[in-house]
């Protein structure tokens, strides 16, 4: 089975991260049939096109869920949808490009801007402006921002104790929400 061949099929998963990750239009099923399985005629445009998809949607799975070289080898060995040899040239693609597959992934799920930071503190307010005690808890809160262009902005403000309460309360909801997506 020509599709067992550690170089070919490395050159085959390769040519596969290309064509979707890097968008290279030349590396079409039909290019890869007859410029890496060139002298294999056994192997067919459909059996490319199934293995293909095999390699999309693991490498995909891979990068959604940021897997490290062991889960990535230990999903591969569970599903067993590869040969073992297939499975030693994934590691090897992965090796080479698990970063660039993550941060393509992760540009094509944001469509707006990233937080980069988040730092706070709380100060205690002890007079007001006309000179009364209040001995009263304030937090500051700076988080900074960046654009899909890379750019920065920072956010300042101020929150009293009733406000902080209703934020972290809505921090909670939406940690709530993601453990339940996560299967946490």
């Amino acid at each position: 089975m020509a599709t067992n061949d550690p170089k070919l099929f490395f050159a085959f998963a390769n040519g596969v991260y290309k064509s979707h990750y890097e968008k290279d239009a030349e590396m079409t099923t039909e290019y890869l049939k007859d410029n890496v399985f060139s002298s294999h005629e056994q192997v067919t445009l459909e059996e490319l096109e199934g293995l293909k998809e095999k390699v999309i949607n693991v490498l995909k799975r891979g990068g959604y869920e940021d897997w490290e070289l062991n889960q990535l080898e230990t999903h591969l060995k569970e599903e067993s949808q590869f040969t073992e040899t297939q499975q030693e040239s994934l590691l090897k693609l992965w090796k080479l490009y698990k970063s660039n597959i993550h941060e393509k992934l992760y540009l094509e799920t944001q469509w707006n801007n990233s937080l980069e930071k988040i730092s706070w503190r709380v100060d205690t307010k002890m007079k007001n402006k006309k000179g009364e005690d209040l001995n009263d808890l304030t937090s500051i809160v700076e988080m900074v921002t960046k654009d899909k262009e890379g750019k920065s902005k920072a956010i300042r403000f101020e929150m009293d104790r009733k406000e902080l309460a209703e934020v972290l309360k809505k921090v909670q909801t939406v940690q709530k929400q993601l453990n339940t997506f996560a299967g946490v």
